[in-house]
């Protein structure tokens, strides 16, 4: 994971670069079969870029890189932390920026009169390599009501067309070998709720015939919807297969370290909003013991490994 020094310096490289060319793209997201199909882009020109990024590096200096911690992005993490994901090989925003490059390059001048736009990237591009993506979820054409603009000093006049309105904030920033979340919305963007969906159904169908629950339909039902869904992150499978190997007696006495019920049978009970949550914690490893053997439930950890 990079600094706040190398972060820092990668940010502020377009600023003191002369060979950089600033492209806006608004998009608008299309789904097939409830899955994120494809960014529809749209390229915007004729609209001076190097000072709007001006002002984005001066609020994210200020406000994120100077002021939050950064650590490794967990849907999980607390807000006030910066989230880092290494895009190095296979990661999580593989597909969806694969699906946005695709619309970057596919896009069309913007003449539409569809304003259902779901944000716009702003992109950098250094010696005519994408060095930089800048996206944000805010509304980049907005319809004004009863708004007037001066036109003398005594004249005004009423804004009937759809103003281009850009933000000095934004959500997520992304590097040919990293990304950085900024805001909740990021995960938006790339519908990162769905990702986590069909991780917690393809994790909740390698648990159903294990035998570890009384009432699995009920524990399933509650922990495949969002954001619930996201503890699956730190799902292990080999883990479950040693804990159902384990005889009744064991099971039990490691349940009643963290207060589940079970049954003599070494099941556990799931059949209420709090047994569920106290269930969903172990079987993702949220619940952990310390020196004391006292047990404790944790956001998202990682394994120390030698």
């Amino acid at each position: 994971m990079k600094s706040n020094i190398d972060i820092g310096s990668d940010l502020a490289l377009p600023l003191r670069n002369e060979n950089i060319e600033w492209n806006l793209y608004v998009f608008k997201k299309r789904y097939k079969n409830k899955a994120l199909d494809s960014y529809e882009m749209y390229k915007i020109l004729n609209i001076e870029l190097a000072n709007v990024y001006s002002d984005i590096h001066i609020y994210i200096s200020k406000n994120y890189i100077n002021k939050l911690e950064i650590k490794e992005y967990s849907s999980e993490m607390p807000n006030n932390q910066i989230g880092f994901i290494d895009l190095n090989g296979n990661n999580l925003l593989s597909r969806s920026l694969e699906l946005l490059n695709t619309g970057i390059n596919s896009s069309v001048l913007f003449a539409s009169q569809d304003l259902l736009l779901h944000g716009y990237v702003l992109e950098c591009r250094i010696d005519g390599q994408t060095y930089m993506q800048i996206l944000s979820t805010s509304k980049p054409i907005k319809v004004y009501k009863h708004k007037y603009s001066l036109l003398f000093k005594d004249k005004f006049q009423e804004i009937e067309e759809p103003i281009l309105s850009l933000n000095h904030t934004c959500d997520c920033i992304v590097f040919n070998d990293y990304c950085l979340f900024f805001t909740g919305r990021a995960e938006s963007i790339f519908d990162l709720e769905k990702h986590y969906k069909a991780l917690a159904t393809k994790c909740l169908s390698g648990l159903r015939d294990k035998g570890l629950f009384e009432n699995f339909d009920s524990f399933s039902q509650y922990a495949s919807v969002w954001p619930k869904a996201t503890k699956f992150e730190n799902f292990d499978i080999e883990r479950i297969n040693s804990y159902s190997k384990l005889p009744v007696d064991e099971k039990k006495k490691i349940l009643d370290k963290f207060s589940i019920s079970s049954t003599k049978d070494g099941a556990i009970i799931s059949n209420s909003p709090e047994e569920n949550e106290k269930a969903l914690n172990f079987i993702c490893k949220k619940l952990l013991l310390d020196f004391n053997n006292d047990g404790y439930e944790v956001c998202y950890p990682k394994k120390i490994t030698q």
